[in-house]
């Protein structure tokens, strides 16, 4: 009888580490202006040309299952010189940093 006991598939699934580096630019559309605010120093100065319109930015990262891997990040922005119903479209571009560990695994 012939046993086959080589492995001819295997799968590991890793939760990535992901962190937000607190660097964001929104983008507000309206149909007379469009708007524009950082969250840095260095993004405001590239940006004084325009109106600044996030009055505040909340940055959230829950760790639901406490294995110091965050599952969700959530980001509020809270705008002030734009009516909301005059916003059209709304863009947000934001760092984060993604990394997987690699690690070695063998079979005994």
């Amino acid at each position: 009888m012939l046993i086959d006991f080589w492995i001819l598939e295997t799968f590991h699934f890793e939760q990535p580490q992901v962190t937000h580096l607190n660097e964001m630019v929104v983008i507000v559309y309206t149909d007379e202006q469009t708007y524009y605010a950082g969250t840095t120093n260095e993004l405001t100065k590239l940006l004084s040309e325009s109106r600044n319109v996030a009055s505040s930015i909340n940055v959230q990262a829950e760790d639901y299952n406490n294995d110091g891997l965050s599952e969700e990040i959530s980001v509020n922005i809270g705008l002030s010189g734009v009516n909301p119903e005059d916003v059209k479209s709304v863009v947000v571009v934001q760092t984060l940093n993604y990394a997987i560990n690699v690690s070695s695994s063998s079979f005994h």
